[in-house]
């Protein structure tokens, strides 16, 4: 029994100078006493537009929590007094705790901004090494389509539907590399883009729905308003807008807005129809600098009954007037035209048929 009541006496013993060591551990030199830190740091809550202030030594960090519901940008006003220790960061980490971007955070009061999706982040303030006061504010970026880090329109299956004519607002951020928007082209036909954006350096193209080699791409835009038309036959597109991948400097990121308008392929008519001689008739049209070229139609009948129907092709754009030969005398004809231009296929898509003209054959 005494045995164990001297095992036991010593375990208590034991323990008593464990717990003194560790109440010591915060004494130094004459007794004065260090405040310990936290190993991890404390997570606060961070609220716009309010001051928040700290006071950070070397290797120490602040860490404030916050979410958005919906994209924009995040703009801090960081004030830093004294000194401020050189590998002094802000940075931004997603809920995965990626980083999004930092900035070296220099001595006095500096604006550090971040174009973010909407989602769940933390504010890291690291290693000042003195005191720090900022004030947090947010501008949402008036996205038509609110996206968020975890719900990207960045593939064809996801893409954000849009309607011709439409005037829409996106926002590439810096934890965002390319927006894409899934339209309907409902006739062959040019179709105009009108683009304006804050961005610099950033890529657009036009893809069908076979995903092949663009239908259009132009690179490096820059800020500004850029205005292109080009040609497409109807059916499934994709339109992308795209910067240099996750690259997370401000200069590459904000927002722009855009329309897309289709106007089909330009018709013509025909202007003048002559009995020019014997057996003979000469066609005359409008010609557009905009197609390919034009193919008409004669016909002894209004409907251009097959077999009663002939087609002459027209294979210069340029080319205003052509003659029919070996017509009826005395038979009344019926011509109209129409225009064609070849897609990124090769292919002709075709306008709608003129009204028609007629024309008797009396020689």
């Amino acid at each position: 029994m005494n045995r164990k009541r001297c095992k036991f006496t010593k375990i208590i013993a034991a323990i008593l100078i464990a717990v003194m060591i560790c109440g010591n551990a915060g004494v130094e030199g004459f007794g004065k006493k260090i405040t310990a830190k936290a190993a991890t740091p404390i997570e606060r809550t961070l609220n716009w537009n309010t001051e928040h202030t700290g006071n950070l030594d070397n290797n120490e960090k602040d860490v404030y929590v916050f979410s958005l519901k919906r994209s924009g940008k995040v703009n801090i006003q960081l004030t830093t007094e004294g000194y401020v220790y050189y590998c002094a960061e802000i940075s931004i980490y997603d809920a995965s705790d990626e980083r999004i971007k930092y900035y070296e955070i220099e001595k006095g009061s500096y604006n550090y901004s971040f174009e973010l999706l909407a989602g769940s982040y933390k504010l890291v303030i690291d290693s000042v090494d003195n005191e720090y006061s900022f004030v947090p504010k947010f501008t949402p970026s008036g996205e038509t389509k609110q996206e968020s880090y975890m719900a990207k329109n960045n593939s064809t299956a996801t893409g954000t539907y849009y309607t011709l004519g439409k005037k829409v607002r996106g926002q590439l951020a810096m934890n965002d590399a390319m927006d894409i928007y899934k339209l309907n082209i409902t006739k062959p036909g040019y179709v105009t883009i009108a683009i304006s954006s804050y961005l610099n350096d950033y890529d657009i193209s036009v893809i069908n729905e076979y995903q092949n080699d663009p239908v259009y791409s132009v690179t490096e835009l820059g800020a500004g308003l850029y205005k292109k038309s080009f040609f497409a036959r109807k059916g499934i597109h994709y339109f992308i807008i795209q910067k240099d991948s996750y690259n997370a400097d401000s200069k590459y990121c904000g927002s722009y807005t855009f329309t897309i308008t289709n106007t089909g392929i330009p018709t013509s008519r025909i202007s003048k129809v002559t009995n020019s001689s014997r057996k003979a008739a000469t066609v005359r049209w409008n010609t557009s600098s905009r197609v390919d070229g034009y193919q008409i139609q004669y016909s002894v009948t209004n409907t251009y009954k097959k077999g009663y129907t002939k087609t002459v092709m027209i294979r210069k754009k340029a080319t205003a007037a052509t003659v029919l030969r070996n017509l009826r005398k005395g038979a009344t004809y019926y011509v109209r035209i129409r225009t064609f231009k070849r897609d990124s296929f090769d292919v002709a898509q075709w306008s709608a048929w003129s009204s028609s003209a007629k024309i008797r054959i009396t020689k």
